[in-house]
């Protein structure tokens, strides 16, 4: 069972959902904007013992915000432990930053927004890789982050891009942390910029389909990873 963490109802499991369905891995969503009738999170109650790999989604919040919306402080305690257990666990955009925290790495403000289309080059580490051996040296795909974060201590340092150096890495052989988003679809592109760059929306279907293929891959290592 794989269990997935949202925190904002627009960043689900996109693409991920097909490829679980298709390589029949059972998984569920942990909704932590959605508290019981006393305002108790689902994260509470979770267990790891039965579950065989975690997906942390992403979400507008910054990990230093642990005050403002104190789920994420769990969040970190499940990825310490899931990193111990060496659980199968995949953080994308927050959750790669939350992942990069529990490793023992900081998350901090960016230089600037990283929002779009935008080339993210894999780095030798990337070639014999489990997840993103598949990824060509360069791959368009999308971002939509402003946070950043260091590298936990002996992390894989898998891709970066040209405003942001780590996009990828991952932490001994059993979790990624993805910083860009290789789950999307063409309809949560569009939720997304629903109010945004107009520009943004014209350039996905030149990109899409192959960040689509690619995701398509990587995604179905990490599921016959889970299953093993």
């Amino acid at each position: 069972m794989i269990v997935a963490i949202q925190h904002v109802p627009y960043e689900g499991l996109g693409l991920l959902e097909e490829i679980f369905d298709r390589e029949g891995v059972p998984y569920r969503d942990i909704r932590v904007f959605e508290t019981d009738k006393k305002g108790v999170s689902p994260l509470n109650s979770l267990k790891l013992d039965g579950i065989s790999g975690l997906v942390v989604l992403g979400g507008p919040m910054g990990v230093y915000e642990a005050d403002q919306y104190p789920f994420l402080r769990k969040e970190l305690e499940i990825l310490k432990k899931t990193l111990t257990k060496k659980i199968p666990t995949l953080g994308i955009c927050l959750g790669a930053q939350l992942l990069a925290e529990a490793g023992g790495g900081r998350v901090y403000p960016g230089p600037c927004k990283e929002i779009g289309w935008f080339p993210v080059k894999m780095l030798a580490e990337a070639e014999s890789d489990p997840l993103l051996r598949h990824c060509p040296k360069e791959t368009m795909a999308f971002h939509w982050h402003g946070d950043t974060f260091d590298l936990p201590p002996g992390a894989a340092h898998l891709a970066s891009s040209e405003r942001y150096p780590n996009q990828a890495f991952r932490v001994g052989n059993s979790a990624w942390g993805l910083q860009f988003h290789l789950e999307v679809t063409g309809a949560m592109i569009q939720d997304w910029m629903a109010c945004g760059d107009q520009g943004i929306l014209k350039e996905t279907p030149r990109f899409l389909p192959d960040l689509q293929t690619l995701a398509r891959k990587v995604f179905r290592e990490f599921a016959a990873l889970v299953k093993s």
